[in-house]
């Protein structure tokens, strides 16, 4: 493991079994909201309906070191 953090980060989640595509989507965007307000992420994205359909999977890129808080 390295010392320092690569400035990339990924994350996944399932909703509950039998979940719609709307519903995977509203927690989606709730993701997307979070990582949009921090200002140290420089880009993000996030999929939503992976897996099963009822999973979303996001990643993040970090800004370089000297221009984080």
């Amino acid at each position: 493991v390295p010392i320092e953090d690569r400035g990339v980060f990924r994350g996944f989640f399932n909703g509950p079994q039998g979940s719609t595509p709307e519903y995977v989507r509203s927690y989606a965007a709730d993701v997307e909201r979070v990582l949009g307000s921090v200002p140290e992420i420089e880009k993000y994205f996030v999929i939503s309906g992976v897996g099963s359909g009822n999973g979303a999977f996001f990643a993040g890129f970090l800004k370089p070191w000297e221009e984080r808080e």
